[in-house]
């Protein structure tokens, strides 16, 4: 199976499975990566590189903190993994959004 950082299953079809067990050596959480862009005093305006992607996690934490985000990865298998996690974020994201919008209406 392909495990993001998150422990999120990422299928062949590219569909996000359930949580699991993830054994990468340098598991990092979306919180994690969430309180290190808030310790840096990223300005919100600014653009996070991240020059070792790996599955992303870095460009979630971005797209839920409202940051735009650049990410290099030269693993063709970490790179998809890290698009469809962020990919996923930034839909999940847009539609937590639009309810907040409608609940003020």
């Amino acid at each position: 199976a392909n495990l993001g950082r998150s422990g999120v299953e990422v299928g062949k079809t590219g569909k996000i499975g359930q949580p699991r067990e993830n054994f990468h050596p340098t598991v990092k959480s979306i919180k994690i990566m969430q309180f290190l862009i808030e310790l840096a005093n990223i300005p919100s305006e600014a653009t996070v590189l991240d020059p070792f992607m790996g599955s992303g996690t870095t460009g979630c934490a971005c797209v839920i903190e409202g940051r735009d985000f650049i990410g290099i990865e030269k693993e063709k298998e970490y790179f998809e993994i890290a698009k469809q996690r962020i990919d996923y974020w930034q839909r999940r994201t847009e539609e937590e959004n639009r309810n907040e919008v409608s609940r003020l209406f």
